[in-house]
């Protein structure tokens, strides 16, 4: 790659890590959410921005983010005990069903009225619907809230939330080559 420092996957890690550490050490120092750093900081290494041309592929990108996805839910099932999901599992999983459930009606009547077809409406209300499990649960750690009885309430509506995500995204998979395959069949 002609004008862009290329170290491969690794160099490339060590680059985001070390863009990433000064993110967050800023981010402290004023007293921000550093979850806003890790973002601008994602911003700032990647290849749409031009401020670091470290030559980061798409295919790059993507094995970060599998790694990254992996990474949040290992710590995501780390972090939650399922005796406090007994605890306030009924609460957890109501709370957890109805607000997945109104969300997605929301997203697909704002899809419709968007003008968007019934599938892709259903996609956008999908979205709509889940939460950022990573953003909450790293905002409650940086504010020391784990063990709050709100927060673990909290914490077992987004352990329902991904769980519809999974539902959700394993229902609509099947459906992505549809129109696809009926234009070509």
């Amino acid at each position: 790659m002609v004008g862009a420092f290329d170290a491969g996957l690794v160099g490339d890690l060590a680059v985001i890590m070390i863009v990433s550490a000064i993110s967050i050490l800023v981010f402290r120092r004023l007293h921000q959410p550093v979850v806003l750093g890790y973002l601008l900081a994602g911003m700032a290494v990647g290849p749409g921005s031009g401020l670091l041309n470290i030559g980061i592929s798409e295919a790059d990108i993507a094995a970060f983010a599998d790694l990254g996805v992996i990474f949040v839910l290992l710590f995501i099932g780390m972090e939650f005990d399922l005796r406090q999901l007994r605890a306030i599992g009924a609460p957890a999983i109501v709370i957890g069903t109805v607000e997945v459930s109104l969300m997605l009606g929301v997203g697909y009547l704002l899809g419709l009225a968007l003008g968007l077809d019934p599938l892709s409406a259903v996609y956008l209300g999908a979205l709509v619907s889940i939460s950022s499990t990573a953003v909450t649960i790293k905002i409650l750690t940086d504010l020391n809230l784990l063990q709050d009885r709100a927060t673990r309430l909290v914490f077992g509506v987004l352990v329902v939330e991904d769980f519809a995500a999974v539902i959700l995204l394993s229902a609509l998979s099947g459906t992505s080559n549809l129109p696809q395959q009926g234009i070509e069949g």
